[in-house]
């Protein structure tokens, strides 16, 4: 089931490149994005509203989340727009795929540790020939 929602998050990403976009081309990059984030305020905050409850000790890196949020927002709809939503998806979780290993390996941002070895070099090297392959197509 949790593996499910790895699927719809890879759906839901191209959909929101291509819907970003297309948006951006329209208004530009920054009101785009101030356009997009407002409406996933308004689709999120009723949800949130009575789970409100914050609490002291959260590391300063935690919050970081929304400031990456509205640059992925005006990366994805340039990248997007120059490079169109496959090529764009392609560098895009190859290095996303990347910095995960990284991430993973050193435990960063409470991540649990998890040595790199040679599958994790393999799966990333076959994905690096795949992402040439559709670069040079």
């Amino acid at each position: 089931m949790i593996s499910l929602l790895g699927f719809l998050n890879g759906v839901n990403t191209s959909v929101m490149n291509a819907c970003n976009a297309g948006l951006a081309a329209l208004w530009g990059n920054y009101t785009a994005t101030v356009a997009i984030h407002l409406a996933g305020l308004c689709l999120i905050l009723p949800l949130a509203t009575g789970q409100a409850r914050l609490k002291p000790g959260a590391p300063w890196w935690s919050y970081c989340g929304g400031f990456i949020g509205v640059a992925l927002v005006v990366c994805s709809a340039v990248g997007t727009n120059a490079l169109g939503v496959t090529l764009s998806l392609v560098i895009s979780l190859l290095s996303q795929s990347l910095v995960s290993l990284i991430i993973d390996h050193f435990g960063w941002f409470g991540a649990k540790k998890s040595v790199i070895g040679p599958r994790q070099l393999l799966s990333l090297a076959l994905m690096a020939a795949g992402a040439g392959v559709m670069l040079l197509c």
